[in-house]
């Protein structure tokens, strides 16, 4: 597994019809996220309109986690249900989604025979986190704080709105098997793989 280090130099913000979103990133490097043609994209958004309708996109796989601010989600012709602060929501991205409140919140979306994972690590000291066996992506992006990232080998310094990516070709049960974190830190942990 590759990695490499990215900074808001190397993000890209649009508007969308609730606020706006920054692409973290996006597999392969040639993809285009209005074409619908990536493995995976990790992203931030802002929601800046109380009440909204998210974008449709149908057959893929979406994860959400709320970092700031309050955010409902209504999915279909489903009820309300609130999303607490760091918790990651996985839904349909063919599904009508409304949300419900102002917010910040970090995305990550696959294609359909892709699986992510999206986890919140809150940073003191020193920690390892695990790679799933399958993962051919792993980020960790910095919301607060600062870190020191070892993979493979190679110590990464970051601070905040950073991240690693490490990315595979194919799933490698070789490879990398974990991150060891040291810092202070708010961390988003993300991975993804094909089935």
């Amino acid at each position: 597994m590759k990695f490499i280090k990215r900074t808001p130099a190397d993000y890209g913000t649009t508007q969308w019809a609730g606020g706006k979103t920054t692409e973290l990133a996006i597999f392969p490097p040639s993809a285009v996220y209005g074409k619908r043609d990536f493995y995976w994209r990790i992203s931030t958004a802002t929601v800046e309109q109380p009440q909204t309708v998210f974008s449709p996109l149908p057959e893929i796989n979406r994860m959400l986690m709320l970092l700031e601010g309050e955010l409902a989600l209504q999915l279909q012709a489903e009820g309300k249900r609130p999303v607490a602060l760091h918790e990651a929501v996985a839904f349909s991205g063919g599904l009508e989604t409304r949300s419900f409140g102002i917010c910040r919140d970090f995305n990550l979306m696959t294609a359909k025979n892709w699986r992510g994972t999206l986890a919140y690590v809150h940073l003191e000291g020193k920690q390892a986190l695990v790679v799933p066996e399958r993962a051919q992506m792993v980020c960790c992006y910095l919301d607060a704080g600062s870190a020191k990232i070892t993979a493979n080998e190679r110590v990464f310094s970051l601070t905040q709105k950073e991240l690693i990516q490490g990315t595979a070709e194919s799933a490698d049960p070789q490879g990398v098997k974990t991150l060891l974190l040291t810092g202070n830190a708010d961390v988003i942990f993300c991975t993804a793989g094909c089935e």
